[in-house]
């Protein structure tokens, strides 16, 4: 990406400025060398993760059906995505104060 003038520079023509370049080389490099099998499997830190590639769909579907079934309740207004990428990015709150906060509000 260096050898292309001023492309992840503010004075680009095009206003492409590679904010996330660097995060997403640093990421690949740790995905090439950790590999996700060793950061993923039983027994690890993160393997629970796994539970949400299928627990994601299910609760969006389920939020749609309700959503279909009820078109005029308060129900349209959830967003699952945002719900579980919301509850990763506020750091000094864990997920469970985030579910209660977003039950009781």
């Amino acid at each position: 990406m260096t050898h292309i003038t001023d492309l992840c520079s503010p004075s680009n023509t095009q206003r492409f400025t590679c904010n996330g370049a660097k995060v997403t080389y640093n990421a690949s490099l740790i995905w090439g060398t950790v590999g996700p099998q060793r950061m993923f499997q039983s027994g690890q830190v993160y393997s629970a993760l796994m539970y949400f590639f299928f627990i994601g769909p299910v609760v969006t579907g389920l939020v749609y059906a309700v959503y279909r079934r009820h078109p005029n309740s308060w129900i349209k207004w959830v967003n699952v995505p945002i719900f579980f990428n919301a509850a990763g990015n506020i750091p000094p709150a864990n997920t469970t104060q985030y579910s209660l906060w977003f039950i009781f509000g």
